[in-house]
């Protein structure tokens, strides 16, 4: 596909996802650029969260967080709360896997807070989000060796999922 057409989003994209998977982050990143320079619109923002992945396998956090705030601005300009706050989830949970649990924190409630700003978020919604919060929390609280208040944070998070709600 890159030789009939060096241009194509489809095939700038798919290579860079496959370089990234070998390792050749370097020259995966020059085809995600290609691809998010000459993405549709539609697939703009999938072009640069697949960028921000590929800077999470080195942790490079200040690209990885570039790349993913650009694609969840996006999202709330276009008011799609509830993705923009996929997005900066995505973005904790690669800060918390490099080893940031602070950032991570920061990044979850962020989340939590831009799904929350929806409109028409029904109750199910809501109590979705309060749970995935609780559960972040409990998994930061694990990472960070506080054992009693991830107990505490995961009983929350049960409470929410037993009401039958999420």
């Amino acid at each position: 596909m890159l030789a009939a057409d060096p241009t194509s989003y489809e095939a700038n994209i798919n290579a860079g996802a496959v370089l990234d998977l070998m390792g050749d982050y370097d020259k995966a990143r020059t085809h995600l650029k290609t691809a998010i320079e000459v993405a549709p619109s539609d697939r703009r923002i999938q072009s640069l969260r697949t960028m921000a992945v590929s800077y999470a396998f080195t942790c490079d956090l200040p690209k990885v967080q570039n790349f993913e705030d650009l694609a969840a601005q996006s999202l709330v300009d276009a008011q799609k709360f509830t993705d923009a706050a996929g997005t900066y989830n995505e973005l904790a949970r690669i800060y918390l896997e490099c080893g940031d649990p602070a950032a991570a924190s920061k990044w979850y409630q962020t989340g939590f807070q831009t799904a929350t700003r929806g409109l028409n978020l029904s109750d199910a919604d809501r109590d979705l989000w309060n749970f995935r919060l609780q559960s972040a929390k409990a998994r930061i609280a694990a990472r960070e060796g506080n054992a009693a208040e991830a107990n505490t944070d995961l009983a929350a998070a049960k409470a929410l999922l037993d009401s039958g709600k999420v």
